[in-house]
């Protein structure tokens, strides 16, 4: 498509050709000494149309020249007066700079002068992490012909970094393709924002501590509950800690990662949290228990469960799935589900082996305390039918000296009976 303004112009050079060659027609016709009055007349009409028009034209194209130069001084007023950087360059990093107004001064120490004879000025002082989003900003805004605002940072004369916002329209001048825009100051601006992300991200940490918080004191909360429902049974109120301990070490020698190590470590206390929902009787009673009693003190998994169902915290979630799992067996002989293998979560078997053991070596209403070689004893018969082998494997390999202290104390010799 053609230029509005170069076609005004090639209309007016064709005007000016029509009235010279009218002209020369009427030469022509003077000078033949045979004239035509009418035809003579219509020639002159003519030409003083054509040069009624162009006259007419070039007043027009006068106006429109201080139109233009009015429009100009305007722009360049307000271009000047305006706390930005009003500029007209050319495409690509080492462009020039065509235009740049005063403001440039005030803004990065530069006077036009110095910015418009050194096309690499603007590449040198924008800072280097921010040079790459410009330049894909500018081909951006070039593909869409829309206007484009990028922020980043630039260095002033003096060396002080400072944010801009740089507010860019693509525009094509002749031939070239150049880009007009402003830049301004939005330092103080960044330095609000990043204040405002400081106190998040500050409220946010107290937020989390808060959380932790009350995490902390529900997992406590409920390891007291875990210890009150162990003082049920006679001599027991650091079962659930020892537990704790020894399923840790399990773990640890199973090659598991820290993280889980130490949260087996404060969930599996929290085993046996369900007997709360069991009657003295029953868990006091020294002699067996009819059928009945039984089926209540299997109870105990899936109260735990549902006492330390819904939380959010970790270290809950993995307790709840050992209340419900730590009685389940290897073979699926189990309870309550009877899951079998790796149907049971490897939480579940680890506190399986580490309950047993503590359990052994110490004294219950209903037995005697065991003595170490014999629980040592009773957990390796049980590899493969009651207990994961490789969670027995793991247990056998650790330093038993280290067990038997983490389990309080070396049980004395006494027969073996059936374990509740």
């Amino acid at each position: 498509m053609d230029h509005p303004i170069k076609n005004r112009r090639r209309r007016r050079a064709l005007r000016v050709l029509a009235f010279l060659a009218v002209a020369a027609l009427i030469v022509r016709e003077l000078s033949r000494g045979e004239t035509d009055p009418l035809e003579l007349a219509l020639f002159g009409a003519v030409a003083i149309l054509l040069a009624t028009e162009l006259w007419l034209g070039y007043r027009a194209q006068g106006r429109l020249r201080d139109a233009v130069a009015t429009g100009e001084s305007r722009y360049r007023f307000v271009a000047e007066q305006a706390p930005v950087i009003a500029y007209l360059a050319e495409l690509g990093e080492d462009a020039r700079w065509h235009y740049v107004s005063p403001h440039i001064t005030t803004l990065l120490g530069f006077t036009p002068e110095e910015w418009l004879e050194n096309p690499g000025l603007w590449h040198r002082q924008v800072h280097p992490d921010d040079l790459p989003l410009a330049m894909s900003d500018e081909r951006r805004a070039v593909r869409s012909g829309e206007p484009n605002a990028t922020d980043y940072r630039i260095r002033t004369k003096r060396g002080e970094e400072i944010w801009v916002r740089d507010v860019a329209l693509p525009i094509q001048s002749g031939k070239r393709e150049m880009t007009q825009g402003v830049i301004y100051d939005i330092t103080g601006l960044k330095r609000a924002e990043e204040g405002l992300r400081t106190r998040e991200r500050m409220l946010q940490g107290i937020v989390r501590e808060r959380t932790r918080e009350l995490e902390r004191s529900r997992i406590e909360t409920l390891q007291r509950l875990a210890i009150a429902a162990e003082l049920h049974e006679e001599g027991t109120r650091e079962h659930t800690l020892r537990v704790g301990r020894i399923a840790a070490s399990i773990a640890h020698g199973m090659g598991l990662s820290p993280a889980f190590v130490e949260l087996i470590a404060q969930a599996a206390p929290l085993h046996d949290i369900g007997k709360l929902g069991v009657s003295n009787e029953i868990l006091l009673r020294p002699g067996g228990l009819s059928d009945t009693e039984l089926e209540t003190m299997r109870q105990h998994t899936l109260v735990g469960a549902r006492i330390l169902e819904g939380s959010e915290a970790p270290v809950l979630r993995l307790a709840e799935q050992i209340a419900l799992t730590h009685h389940e067996r290897w073979d699926g002989k189990g309870y309550p589900r009877g899951l079998a293998g790796e149907e049971i979560p490897i939480a579940g078997r680890i506190t399986n082996v580490a309950d047993i053991f503590d359990t052994l070596l110490h004294e219950r209403t209903y037995r005697e305390a065991w003595a170490p070689r014999e629980a040592f004893e009773e957990i390796r018969s049980g590899s493969g039918t009651r207990h994961d082998p490789a969670v027995v494997d793991a247990f056998l390999s650790l330093d038993q000296a280290a067990l038997i202290a983490a389990a309080g104390r070396a049980a004395s010799s006494a027969p073996v009976v059936p374990l509740r």
